[in-house]
């Protein structure tokens, strides 16, 4: 580190400081100013390491790491005295303890600081980086507090030596304790068992020490690697196995370890003024390390063997050979040991076998981990025998002798009886007996009792099991080998039976069980079926889906096969024939009487189709034939047209004509006829009606798919009319019927609008007389009815009415002038669309001036408020104002599509004193706001 360059800077340099901090001490200074390795505050003795020169208000300063200034010090060394004489190759530097160790103003470095230096030099001092050598530098100062206010600071260094610095505070202030190793593993150890082994290096904090570099010895052990490095817990997890029941011992040593305090060098030498560099020469630190071990000495429990056995087999005749298969665990793997095989027999029975006296085999052989088979042994006598296995116990296995004696390790030497059997007849009738011989050898003087069951009814030859309830059951007793007979057994249900015979095991006989479902035991009972079938819809359409079900008798439990097959179409119910190709073929498999569904079929045009059956013959079955056309097979396909139709006009004059245009699908090759009727006229659309007789009766023809045109009809008055059609029913078209008074189908005969001098008519509306109509249904309500007007700037205002067409083809206004009338047939208020149509008189010769009286006036702008029954307030913006000529009003006045709008009309134009009424109407158009 730099002294200062030269006596005459210190003064000027500490008398700054005064002004500024006056009661901050600045530092001890070296009695001797004149450093014989400094020129112009740079090292001139080849003792810089790894670092760089920094100029700040202290003067130009080494910040890194001195090299070769200490003899045989390979490691980098740090000052530790700022401000004193760079070191110097000839100062004689020699090492000195860190105890009591005090910086140059007298001040004692703390055992805790002196740990955090070593371990920042051993963590970060002995790098090539410059930044991080400067930054050691920094933090060794400030440990020592040998720096004036400011001196010592980070940030002179630049970004990179802050950086480092701040990293290197966090690492040492972290392992400021005394770093340890120490093993630990399970608390109890068995030998061949598998554990863990947890090495682990921290402080005594618990804080890790990453990276360190720990070697393993182990005795009794195996799984141990001889070297690991610690992970960034400070801590590693091994798996081994011991392997010695005399014990575990493992040491582990922690080579390089940061030692408590770093290793120092003072200078030596007293050449030059006032004791030369002794006196003034910087101190010198280096890392100092030291090795860390840990034994480790655990107790290891000798291995647990356990054997498991099984005698093979487990049954034998007399003078054949037994064995033993032992399986051995728990012993180290490579383990082999004698063991003891014991044999004790024969006893009457498994309950009285003991291990006690001399056995009857005792055998010594060399068993390992694993499977052993014992050496044969030949038993002749009758009854039961055991065996009992002994392993020994050593230093390491814990032996064990297997206990007297489990029921895999018994043995048992009987008689083993054959039995042969042969169903008395493979085919019966419904109601015949049948009877089992049975064919018994081997029994070598012994009595047994045979057990006979038969078993069924089954669908079919594969099908038996042997697990309910028998139809027939007996048995008899066999003294001696030879042939038995069982009792008849009378069979009444078609299908599969099977006989099954067993011997029960007693001490000196082994059990027998013949097999279920053998051929030669095995009868069928014959069935008769009957097939009866019915078809799922007498009639269909063309692409619709049909299936025909089957229902059988007579087969009881058998199992068969039904062939179906449709035949169609065809054109009359006396063409049909089941001959050729069918349009469908199948089959349905039926597991006894029952009913059956057959695939759906769609069927592809219309016409009739007829099932039939078939049912296969088989082992025990006989075929059957179903009937061709037989009426509960037989469906008929017709077509169904669609028709969609529109009235020509919503809105006519009285005296035009209306016709419909009928759009019809579904064709197909038939002709459709389509019977069209008008009905009318209706003066409100609730009377709506399509009963009586119609105002015209048309037909439409059709042979192929599209949209034609009904036969023109003339109105003969105002009202509405609807049109109604049918599709006429034919052999091979399904007639349908459209729904009465559909919106589209609706048209109206356009009334006139007298709101003049005359007396108004007597008020004809029709109330609806029929229920809920569909959304397309021209009858179906609109809306709340308006119950006043107000047009603030005409000062119009009165109360409105609900009216209908009169029997003079009007629209009809109140008898009272002052009271509008709303056509409530048209268009509400709150309607989405259409016209909401409301007329008043303009005056009357007997009552003066109407409500609609200033109607004439209106002008574009003006605001109109309708009020509705609700207490709701509809408000419109006046829009047109037109005269037109009675019979010529715009049918838009009488529409329910189109825009939403308001329509308020009165009379207008000359008055005729000839006819009573004005020539015109006045119209106002409004939108809603």
């Amino acid at each position: 580190m730099l002294s200062l360059p030269a006596r005459a800077f210190l003064p000027t340099l500490m008398a700054v400081f005064a002004l500024v901090l006056p009661t901050v001490a600045t530092g001890a200074e070296p009695p001797n100013q004149a450093d014989p390795c400094s020129k112009a505050g740079k090292n001139t003795c080849g003792t810089n390491g790894v670092g760089k020169y920094v100029n700040y208000k202290f003067g130009p300063r080494w910040f890194g790491d001195y090299r070769k200034a200490v003899p045989n010090e390979s490691d980098p060394t740090f000052c530790i005295d700022l401000r004193y004489w760079y070191p110097g190759k000839a100062y004689k530097y020699e090492k000195r303890s860190t105890t009591g160790l005090k910086n140059r103003d007298g001040e004692k470095i703390s055992a805790q600081k002196l740990r955090r230096m070593n371990v920042a030099l051993w963590r970060y001092g002995r790098s090539n980086d410059v930044n991080q050598q400067g930054a050691v530098m920094m933090y060794v100062h400030s440990l020592m507090g040998d720096g004036a206010p400011g001196e010592i600071a980070p940030s002179a260094g630049g970004s990179g030596v802050l950086n480092a610095y701040n990293r290197i505070v966090k690492y040492a202030e972290r392992l400021d304790d005394p770093i340890e190793v120490t093993v630990a593993t399970a608390e109890t150890l068995d030998v061949g068992k598998a554990t863990k082994l947890t090495v682990r290096v921290r402080t005594t904090k618990g804080n890790a020490v990453a990276g360190v570099s720990v070697a393993l010895s182990a005795k009794g052990a195996s799984g141990l690697p001889k070297n690991l490095v610690t992970d960034g817990d400070g801590s590693v997890t091994l798996s081994y196995t011991p392997t010695d029941g005399d014990g575990l011992r493992v040491t582990a040593t922690a080579a390089g370890l940061p030692a408590n305090a770093p290793t120092m060098y003072a200078p030596t030498s007293t050449s030059g003024q006032k004791g030369g560099a002794a006196k003034s020469g910087q101190r010198l630190v280096s890392v100092a390390v030291a090795d860390k071990s840990f034994v480790l000495s655990e107790d290891v429990a000798p291995a647990k063997a356990t054997v498991t056995t099984e005698a093979a087999p487990r049954s034998i005749a007399p003078g054949s050979a037994s064995t033993d298969k032992i399986t051995i665990a728990g012993p180290p793997t490579g383990w082999t040991s004698p063991i003891d095989v014991k044999l004790y027999g024969p006893f009457p029975s498994k309950e009285s076998i003991v291990c006690t006296g001399t056995p009857i085999s005792a055998q010594t052989i060399t068993a390992g981990v694993g499977e052993t088979i014992s050496p044969a042994t030949t038993l002749t006598g009758l009854g039961w025998y055991g065996y009992q296995i002994t392993v020994p116990t050593t230093s390491s296995v814990e032996g064990v002798t297997t206990p007297c004696v489990p029921d895999e390790e018994t043995v048992v030497v009987q008689v083993q009886p054959t039995v042969i059997t042969q169903i008395s007849s493979n085919l019966v009738s419904p109601g015949a007996t049948v009877t089992d011989s049975v064919l018994i050898s081997g029994l070598l003087g012994q009595t047994v009792t045979v057990q006979a069951a038969l078993y069924g009814p089954f669908g079919a030859l594969d099908a038996p099991n042997c697990d309910g309830t028998p139809v027939w059951s007996g048995s008899f007793t066999a003294a001696a080998d030879g042939t038995y007979v069982t009792e008849p057994a009378t069979l009444t249900t078609p299908g599969y039976y099977t006989y099954r015979e067993s011997i029960a095991e007693t001490a000196s006989i082994k059990g027998v069980q013949t097999p279920c479902g053998e051929l030669s035991e095995t009868t069928v009972v014959r069935g008769d079926p009957v097939v009866t079938t019915k078809v799922s819809e007498a009639t269909t359409a063309p692409g619709k889906p049909v299936f025909d079900n089957v229902i059988v008798s007579g087969l009881g439990a058998l199992k068969a096969t039904v062939d179906v097959k449709l035949y169609g179409p065809f054109a009359t119910k006396d063409a049909i024939t089941c001959g050729g190709t069918p349009a469908w073929t199948g089959t349905v498999t039926a597991n006894g009487d029952g009913t059956y569904p057959t695939e759906p079929f769609t069927l592809p045009s219309p016409g009739y189709y007829t099932y039939v059956e078939s049912l296969k013959a088989a082992t025990g079955i006989a075929a059957t034939e179903g009937v061709c056309g037989a009426a509960a097979e037989t469906t008929i396909a017709k077509y169904e047209p669609v028709v969609t139709t529109v009235a020509s006009s919503n809105a006519v004059m009285p005296g035009s004509q209306l016709f419909d245009r009928v759009k019809i699908t579904g064709v197909g090759s038939e002709p459709v006829t389509v019977r069209v009727d008008l009905f009318g006229p209706f003066r409100s659309r609730s009377a709506i009606s399509c009963t009586g007789k119609a105002l015209s009766t048309v037909t439409v023809k059709a042979d192929k798919d599209g949209t034609y045109s009904s036969p023109k009809t003339t109105i003969p008055r105002a009202g509405f009319y609807t049109f109604r059609e049918r599709v006429v029913s034919s052999a091979l078209v399904r007639g349908s019927k459209a729904a009465c008074g559909e919106e589209a189908e609706t048209s109206l005969g356009m009334p006139l609008i007298q709101t003049g001098r005359t007396a108004a008519p007597s008020s004809a509306i029709v109330a609806a007389t029929s229920g809920p109509k569909p959304e397309t249904d021209a009858r179906k309500s609109v809306g709340p009815a308006p119950t006043s007007i107000r047009i603030n700037a005409l000062k119009i205002k009165g109360p409105v009415d609900a009216v209908a067409i009169n029997k003079s083809g009007e629209v009809d206004v109140p008898t009272n002038i002052k009271r509008a009338g709303w056509w409530k047939d048209g268009a509400a208020p709150t309607s989405k669309h259409g016209t909401t149509l409301i007329g008043g008189h303009i005056d009357s010769a007997a009552a003066g001036d109407g409500i609609f009286k200033k109607l004439s006036s209106a002008k574009r702008g003006q605001r109109i408020t309708v009020t509705l029954k609700t207490g709701k307030h509809v408000t419109y913006e006046i829009t047109r104002v037109q005269t037109v000529a009675k019979d010529k009003l715009p049918d838009w006045l009488f529409r329910r599509t189109g825009d939403r709008r308001l329509a308020l009309v009165t009379c207008g134009g000359p008055f005729n004193s000839a006819t009573g009424h004005y020539r015109d109407n006045v119209i106002v158009t409004a939108v809603p706001v």
